[in-house]
């Protein structure tokens, strides 16, 4: 605690909102953005690759979360005051750090597999940051932040050696499989167990997020096949109208099913689908369909 308060003794309006700037470099919204447009306008390997880390960093989060239900910072010290403008980011248990894990994930990820230097010098001053901006927030330990980072460390070392293996995409697969199982699992026997349901529903959500992008993943690759490369107008398209509809989707769920219900985790799978194949799929057949107008 003793660094978290020194920090708390630095804050100003300034640092507090550069700050929550940086925080939200590591949030979901802008991690799936990252993700979605590698996928769908730049390499679709890669981004494929980010967001299997993404949620494989999330899965072994949220099992270590439901494991040890560990209180934010601010609740165990009756000194120690979080930045008001964070709490909405400071949902569920401390113990990881979840935007430190997404974070890392994308830095992990980047710099692992571009294996260029000036990539290194962007991402890991990157994940460094987001991570010390939860410090100074006061929402998460120290600890809380270097398991983060160290369990994306951790996924993208498993991921790279799963897919050394002979049939690497398919190990790939399994594992992610009985992974999301494994948690969702764990998640409703703590959510009968006793736990309260807003604890519990960000596990279930990382749950049904990978089975949609698992399943997304194999009938992308069955079905759908689709052309990275367009024009620079097409891709703003296909971006634009992707992160519309996927924004337009989780806000309609959320209103629909409640934000912290467990029914959420299918709501979450169908989306991820949708991103991953759906949209790739639509957008194909929409272009197909133009070109044969004008022809």
């Amino acid at each position: 605690m003793g660094l978290l308060l020194a920090l708390q003794g630095l804050r100003s309006p300034a640092l507090d909102a550069f700050f929550m700037g940086v925080t939200h470099l590591g949030g979901e919204s802008v991690l799936l953005a990252a993700v979605l447009l590698l996928y769908w306008c730049v390499d679709k390997h890669m981004g494929l690759r980010l967001g299997l880390l993404y949620f494989a960093s999330g899965l072994f989060g949220q099992f270590l979360k439901l494991c040890f239900l560990v209180p934010r910072p601010f609740l165990l010290d009756a000194r120690l005051r979080a930045v008001e403008q964070a709490l909405p980011t400071a949902t569920g248990h401390a113990f990881p750090s979840g935007h430190s894990a997404a974070a890392g994930s994308l830095a992990a990820g980047l710099g692992l597999w571009q294996r260029r230097r000036w990539v290194w010098a962007l991402a890991a001053p990157y994940a460094l940051l987001v991570g010390f901006s939860r410090l100074y927030l006061g929402v998460h330990s120290l600890r809380d932040v270097l398991c983060g980072l160290g369990l994306a460390v951790l996924a993208a070392g498993l991921i790279t050696a799963l897919e050394r293996r002979p049939g690497g995409e398919k190990w790939l697969f399994r594992c992610g499989l009985c992974g999301a199982a494994l948690l969702g699992a764990f998640a409703l026997l703590r959510l009968f167990g006793g736990v309260e349901q807003a604890l519990v529903a960000d596990a279930l959500k990382t749950a049904g997020i990978a089975f949609g992008l698992l399943l997304g993943w194999r009938a992308e690759r069955r079905f759908v096949r689709f052309e990275v490369t367009a024009p620079p107008l097409v891709q703003a398209a296909k971006l634009l109208s992707g992160l519309l509809v996927a924004i337009g989707l989780k806000e309609g769920l959320s209103a629909l099913l409640g934000h912290d219900s467990p029914f959420m985790a299918l709501g979450y799978a169908a989306l991820v689908f949708y991103l991953v194949a759906g949209h790739p799929f639509l957008f194909q057949k929409g272009l197909k369909m133009a070109k044969e107008g004008e022809a």
